[in-house]
């Protein structure tokens, strides 16, 4: 294992490598200077070899690197010339999970959605039988490997050694933003005022679903938006903001109370409607209001997030996005009072962002100062649909969908939580 993975720097490939490493180990403990992780020994004889760090993620994703070796008090006070290696891992569970959205238990299922073709048998103990399906197992590893890594390189784009960078499906709409030269928005406005910041973050409210009637037979429709959120990423010119060198603000609060007064539900159908929307309100809520707000309900201590009514006892004030107001507004058609509106506006276009023809997706080129990459995977991802012939085919297009839809919600929000170590 180290004289090809550690010392030759080859790649690392297995299918569920946190449980196919552990099985290696010698020795395990906690792993140092990384929350929540833990490290394994292959080798207890050989202290200049390092450690194995892992870091759950989730139940498809974990951190996988090489601890710092060993080294002599000599060594420590001389300045390294050289970055310590870290290794190369890649789980191909984790893979097919960023590849598809979908989670699976065993490498077989992997291999249908990819379209590799498997003979493996559940074997036990060490006979002839159970070597042989080690040995099948094994090249069903390398053949499933080789599947994904032309799927990415051919058809996404994606660099191979980039691959074991993707721990999820919004991993790869990173990749496109890198590819694309656009920077997060902190990167670009580092003095972006943090108590705006804070009032954006309590107006997002993700995830939402509601249920008005439960444990009931009732007569149901069905209805799909198509693309929902790359179709309102669409409609308010959101790309500008992803793609601005400067994101400024300004007070609009008689504007946008004006603009609530009058707001109809045919106005919502209007495209200039949805521009007037990337405005965040102060407002109190006075009980005539059908609101998202996060609360305990019921007897679970977990925070969940109801649409209802709400009405501030204390005279507390809360933030909203202009839209969660006009939907209050339409449904109780009660207007509510915005004490203060702060309206964004992007300014220019970050500089790094090539203004040229670039390759996005097999099939697909765009201007990335001038189009929307986000719109173009869409009508490639539409055009796709109306041709699916295998399972890699679906699996492709449902890829395309997350793409879009990670870039154009979700993905600029990301919240790292940390347990605090409690003083003893």
């Amino acid at each position: 294992f180290y004289p090809y993975v550690y010392e030759a720097r080859a790649k690392c490939v297995g299918f569920d490598l946190p449980y196919e490493l552990s099985r290696l180990a010698a020795s395990w403990g906690t792993a140092r200077k990384i929350q929540d992780a833990f490290s394994i020994k292959l080798v207890e004889d050989r202290p200049r070899l390092p450690a194995i760090k892992i870091k759950s993620i989730n139940g498809n994703a974990a951190f996988i690197q090489f601890a710092t070796p060993l080294r002599t008090k000599s060594e420590k006070k001389q300045i390294p010339t050289h970055k310590v290696y870290r290794g190369y891992f890649l789980d191909l569970k984790t893979l097919g999970y960023a590849m598809s959205n979908k989670s699976f238990d065993g490498i077989d299922e992997v291999a249908k959605t990819f379209g590799v073709e498997t003979h493996l048998k559940n074997k036990k103990g060490i006979t002839e039988d159970a070597i042989r399906n080690n040995v099948e197992k094994t090249l069903t590893v390398h053949s499933l490997y080789c599947k994904i890594i032309s799927v990415l390189e051919d058809t996404f784009l994606v660099k191979p050694n980039d691959s074991n960078k993707l721990y999820s499906p919004a991993s790869i709409s990173k990749l496109y933003l890198e590819k694309l030269n656009i920077k997060p928005l902190l990167e670009k406005n580092p003095e972006f005022p943090e108590n705006i910041l804070g009032h954006l973050m309590t107006a997002f409210y993700a995830g939402r679903v509601e249920t008005r009637i439960r444990k009931t037979p009732v007569p149901v429709t069905y209805l799909d938006c198509t693309s929902t959120y790359p179709t309102l990423f669409s409609l308010m010119y959101m790309y500008q903001f992803l793609t601005a060198e400067k994101i400024e603000h300004s007070v609009t609060t008689e504007k946008t109370q004006k603009f609530l007064d009058e707001i109809t539900l045919q106005d919502i159908s209007k495209k200039d409607t949805w521009k007037q929307l990337v405005t965040i309100c102060k407002v109190i809520p006075d009980g005539n209001m059908i609101v998202p707000v996060r609360s305990g309900y019921g007897s679970k201590k977990t925070q969940n997030i109801g649409v209802n009514y709400l009405k501030s006892t204390d005279g507390a004030s809360l933030w909203y996005t202009a839209s969660d107001l006009i939907a209050s507004k339409l449904l109780t058609g009660h207007t509510p009072t915005i004490q203060k509106a702060i309206t964004f506006h992007p300014v220019g276009i970050q500089q790094n962002i090539p203004d040229e023809k670039i390759d996005i997706f097999k099939g697909v080129t765009i201007n990335p100062r001038k189009e929307s990459f986000i719109e173009q995977l869409i009508e490639k991802r539409l055009e796709m649909k109306q041709s699916l012939d295998s399972e890699i085919d679906k699996t492709i297009q449902n890829t395309v969908k997350i793409i879009a839809n990670t870039v154009s919600y979700g993905i600029h929000i990301q919240v790292n939580s940390e347990s605090e170590k409690q003083n003893e």
